[in-house]
């Protein structure tokens, strides 16, 4: 393999990162609209994975609420059917709807939040 050789070495005429001139010192390679963002960074490294935790947990806790909503309208309709027939799936499902509504979402802020939460403020 032949090596590479360098003819002439030129100064970068515009910036890596926003691939703008504008605002970019080529002499210390230095971008003053992307410094800003790079700054924020660097001073805060885990900045995406707190955006990757945040929504893993609002994803979790909407899962968990559906799942009770759902899981009482299905005992709704299963008890409600086997106790007044026909009829019972509408009184059931109604009740089971209900009882879902307002106990998935009590069940979920009372029990998985908390896990969530401590789930957050650890490192990975």
């Amino acid at each position: 393999m032949k090596s590479l050789e360098v003819k002439k070495i030129y100064l970068p005429s515009r910036c890596e990162i926003c691939h703008q001139s504008d605002l970019f010192d080529p002499v210390n390679n230095y971008c003053s609209r992307c410094s800003q963002a790079l700054d924020s960074l660097a001073e805060n490294p885990s900045h995406r994975l707190d955006k990757v935790k945040r929504f893993l947990i609002d994803t979790i806790l909407i899962v968990a609420t559906l799942l009770g909503v759902f899981g009482s309208l299905i005992i709704g309709l299963a008890v409600g059917y086997s106790i007044f027939g026909s009829l019972g799936l509408i009184v059931g499902g109604f009740c089971g709807l209900l009882a879902g509504i307002i106990c998935g979402p009590a069940i979920t802020i009372t029990f998985v939040k908390p896990l969530l939460i401590r789930v957050k403020h650890e490192r990975f």
